[in-house]
């Protein structure tokens, strides 16, 4: 296992002002982003790590810069509601979310994404544990300043489908960093299968809150994004660029090389 942990974020990070003035604060802390990788599988060289370090601070900048852009639009959309004198309710208000990003096999050029793998060889996900920044409600804090310094576990599991056996898992603790998301890199790999007998496997991703003297939580990838574009053919099946699956786990077919 691997951790890094990034300088502490200044508040100036932290703040975003609302339409009306008002300023969503969120608590001041350090910002974890990590490498995990599940039993048995190491990295290579230090170069390697240092290769993976920096596509994973990439790909956390452009989350952290969405869920900015989308806070701010959100933020103008309510004080446009409130100005209004509608009510604003918490019906269907979203505490934390899991996103992932994958397969990816890391080679020439930086990475390779593919669904179709030999036994044995590394495959990666990025993993965002996402709350919400959004107030509650009117006055209330987020969800993002109410769970700030909890503890929860972070597992990608996956299932051996043709066997109907459990596969390789990555499974650590974190915490609530105070901050709308967190980011990992995930890394594991399935085993030999026999010649000619590949086996199917299904990912999923699933976060749940270890300290249960306050209000339990849990969550699974709603949304993994699938970057491997498939050519198709010219009939009766059209290409397809890397889309997004909603509730739906991730499969990989593993072969033996």
């Amino acid at each position: 296992m691997y951790n890094k942990t990034q300088e502490t974020i200044g508040a100036e990070d932290l703040v975003v002002k609302g339409g009306n003035g008002n300023d969503v604060a969120v608590v001041k802390t350090e910002k974890p982003q990590s490498i995990y990788l599940a039993e048995g599988l190491k990295l290579a060289s230090a170069e390697l790590l240092e290769r993976y370090e920096s596509i994973l601070d990439g790909y956390a900048q452009k989350v952290s810069t969405r869920i900015e852009k989308n806070l701010n639009g959100a933020l103008a959309q309510a004080d446009r509601i409130a100005k209004t004198g509608e009510p604003i309710g918490t019906f269907g208000y979203k505490f934390w979310d899991v996103f992932a990003v994958g397969p990816v096999q890391f080679g020439m050029p930086p990475f390779k994404p593919n669904k179709i793998v030999a036994g044995g060889e590394a495959v990666w996900f990025l993993v965002s544990v996402v709350t919400n920044p959004l107030p509650v409600g009117p006055g209330l804090p987020s969800a993002t300043q109410l769970v700030a310094g909890r503890p929860y576990r972070l597992r990608l599991q996956s299932l051996n489908l043709t066997n109907v056996t459990s596969g390789p898992a990555v499974s650590f603790n974190s915490i609530f960093p105070g901050v709308p998301s967190q980011t990992f890199l995930l890394g594991l790999s399935f085993q030999m299968p026999l010649q000619g007998r590949p086996e199917l496997y299904e990912i999923n991703v699933t976060a749940d809150v270890t300290d249960n003297t306050q209000q339990p939580m849990a969550a699974f990838a709603t949304h993994m994004f699938d970057i491997d574009a498939d050519p198709g053919f010219p009939n009766p099946v059209p290409p397809q660029n890397a889309h997004m699956h909603i509730e739906q786990p991730m499969r990989i077919l593993s072969y033996r090389r």
